[in-house]
């Protein structure tokens, strides 16, 4: 019985061929460690995470949903190799009949101490990936400032879940009461670490640090969805 691959696998096999890159060389040049491509390849690493998928989108020129769309994908219109095959289960992406019905919630930049602020209101709609087909409680922010590069730059799109709370290594947005006379809430997109009684720690990337943040004054936190989670892979 063949081996479990992640779906990535193949479209990295074919994209190393066609470039002519060696899986070593590559893996050093995206600024990965030496086997982390051949973990892939060879079935060792089934859910890479965003910042692994980033940095081999972006050692191959191309965009996370550029690669990832190729999942699945002939662009040569042959048969695909009998030893090469999606793994068992695995979703497949595509824009094709990906309803655009995911409120994308508006945010301003905020100030030193929060990544934006929000008045609660939704601004656009962004494409429902298959794997949230029928969860009315997903919406959807683009990433303001740095404070978690490198795992989200500045204008990524991050799906995520009302009221869904995390475990521990989760990623969050956590929404602030008001404060007193005002409509807009502070905002942040942080890792969740840990609950320490009536607090709340979380970490960011960039520099790196934790925040603790009083239960008493969030309104509402949301988990954030991993790309494995969102594309299945």
């Amino acid at each position: 019985m063949d081996k479990p691959r992640s779906p990535l696998a193949p479209v990295i096999e074919r994209l190393l061929q066609e470039r002519g890159i060696a899986a070593k060389r590559f893996s050093i040049e995206s600024g990965l460690g030496d086997t982390a491509i051949r973990d892939i390849l060879e079935g060792r690493s089934l859910n890479p995470r965003h910042d692994t998928i980033e940095k081999i989108a972006k050692g191959f020129g191309l965009s996370i949903e550029a690669l990832i769309g190729q999942i699945g994908a002939d662009p040569a219109g042959k048969a695909l190799a009998p030893n090469v095959r999606p793994a068992p289960d695995a979703k497949q992406l595509g824009t094709g009949g990906l309803d655009r019905d995911v409120p994308v919630l508006g945010v301003t930049v905020g100030g030193a101490d929060g990544d934006f602020e929000t008045n609660g209101e939704f601004v656009d709609w962004a494409r429902r990936p298959h794997s949230l087909a029928g969860i009315k409680t997903v919406f959807a922010i683009y990433v303001v400032g740095d404070s978690m590069y490198p795992v989200y730059r500045q204008g990524d799109l991050v799906y995520a879940q009302h009221k869904r709370m995390p475990a521990p290594g989760d990623d969050v947005v956590i929404e602030m009461k008001p404060l007193a006379g005002e409509e807009v809430r502070r905002a942040y997109l942080k890792r969740f670490v840990r609950m320490a009684g009536p607090t709340m720690i979380v970490e960011q990337f960039n520099p790196g640090l934790e925040l603790p943040i009083p239960r008493d004054h969030i309104a509402e936190v949301s988990r954030v969805y991993r790309t494995n989670e969102l594309y299945g892979i």
